[in-house]
């Protein structure tokens, strides 16, 4: 589910002969014009866009915009957003890892296909809502699992669920060190795996 974006309004006001309509022929230029890479930017006008370009042609050739008359006054909206500057460290994990792997294959060429064993960690987490790593994968990832699929003359894949730990340490921490052998914490799901083996997915990649 998408979450609302918060909306802030706020009111220009002031009193005859202070700036005000120079004040918003600067601020739309600003806003439309991305010069300034800190400044807020235009996600929607609302009002009489001809107005509000004629006062900015006018402040940008250096003309004094003389006072607004009562009779022609115009109500103007802008809806302004902040400048995101994008990183690679923002791109979506699925993204980097599609990424990684095209890189891989076109290095690689088209020999036979590399095995490849996807890791679920904390699978205790999302245990109780399925027992299928690989359904998992495939509906939190979709363009990954995507992508897999498309290259499996590239890729051999499996999908595995893994806690290492067992649980949440902060809530199930007495119950995890009641365990007679450590072993019997961890947890791993996925084919060909046994409950407690971690060792699975190494015996399939050396298979």
């Amino acid at each position: 589910m998408v979450e609302p974006e918060e909306v802030c309004r706020h009111l220009l006001i002031g009193l005859p002969a202070t700036g005000k309509t120079t004040f918003l022929a600067a601020l739309w230029h600003l806003v439309e014009s991305a010069e300034i890479p800190e400044a807020l930017r235009l996600v929607k006008l609302e009002g009489d866009r001809e107005y509000i370009n004629g006062l900015t042609r006018r402040w940008m050739r250096c003309e004094s915009l003389s006072r607004t008359p009562v009779s022609t006054e115009t109500l103007v909206s802008m809806r302004l957003r902040e400048t995101m500057q994008w990183s690679h460290d923002m791109a979506p994990t699925q993204v980097v890892l599609t990424d990684l792997l095209q890189f891989m294959q076109v290095r690689r060429g088209s020999e036979q296909p590399l095995k490849l064993g996807v890791i679920v960690s904390a699978w205790d987490l999302v245990e109780d809502q399925t027992s299928d790593p690989a359904s998992w994968f495939g509906s939190r990832l979709p363009l990954l699992a995507q992508f897999l699929e498309c290259n499996n003359l590239f890729w051999s894949t499996r999908i595995y669920g893994v806690s290492a730990q067992g649980g949440d340490l902060d809530r199930d921490k007495v119950t995890l060190l009641q365990h007679h052998a450590a072993s019997e914490r961890l947890r791993i799901s996925g084919p060909e795996t046994t409950e407690h083996d971690l060792t699975g997915p190494l015996k399939w990649l050396l298979g």
